[in-house]
């Protein structure tokens, strides 16, 4: 029995080593009792350095609140999968999905088991993607600001998206000689553009401004 025991015991501790995610379990007040060799791969730490640090520590500062918002929640048996900010032996940061079980004693919280899994490159892509899209509709934004012609764009259904400077210029210049307030010659001149142009087609609108 004392054998089969060892043998069962070295299969699942073989199995936890060897899985590409962290397996870790901390106690009631936050403070790490186990984390799985592969803590050494995501945050160079080996499993020893940890052991004994409250979880806290390794969080990002701007982090740590949201960290104490769901320990809270874990205490009351609540499984929430996060993501926060993980601070690396080398002071670097690292992208971690968190997944825990609360684990409960006579019905009381005595700590929690989970899993952290790196997730740092998805992150840096996913915000390489973000700023490169900010960049070329800054750039688009910005060829749209400053077309000499009025330019208005509508959704398919004709409804106004936006409107250039240029536009809003040409409308100043006809307000005194047609008695309209900018907003209603404004207003009139949409009205009856999208009334000649079908729901569903893509067309674009120049107003081209005559001395």
């Amino acid at each position: 029995a004392e054998l089969k025991l060892r043998e069962s015991e070295e299969k699942y501790r073989n199995l936890v080593e060897n899985i590409s995610d962290v397996i870790y379990e901390i106690n009631s007040q936050g403070v790490i009792v186990y984390a799985s060799p592969i803590v050494k791969d995501v945050l160079g730490y080996d499993p020893a350095e940890v052991i004994g640090k409250n979880i806290m520590e390794l969080i990002y500062l701007d982090d740590r609140r949201r960290m104490t918002e769901r320990f809270s929640e874990l205490r009351e048996g609540i499984e929430n999968p996060s993501e926060y900010r993980f601070i690396d032996k080398s002071g670097g940061i690292r992208w971690v999905r968190t997944k825990t079980r609360p684990i409960m004693e006579n019905g009381s919280f005595s700590g929690a088991r989970g899993t952290l899994i790196d997730v740092t490159e998805r992150k840096q892509a996913a915000e390489t993607l973000r700023r490169k899209d900010e960049h070329y509709k800054a750039i688009i934004e910005n060829i749209f600001k400053f077309i000499p012609e009025g330019v208005l764009v509508f959704t398919e259904s004709m409804s106004l998206l936006k409107q250039n400077k240029a536009f809003g210029d040409i409308i100043r210049k006809y307000v005194p000689v047609l008695g309209y307030t900018e907003e209603e010659l404004a207003q009139k001149i949409i009205e009856q553009l999208s009334s000649k142009i079908p729901s569903g087609e893509k067309t674009e609108i120049r107003i081209s401004r005559k001395s």
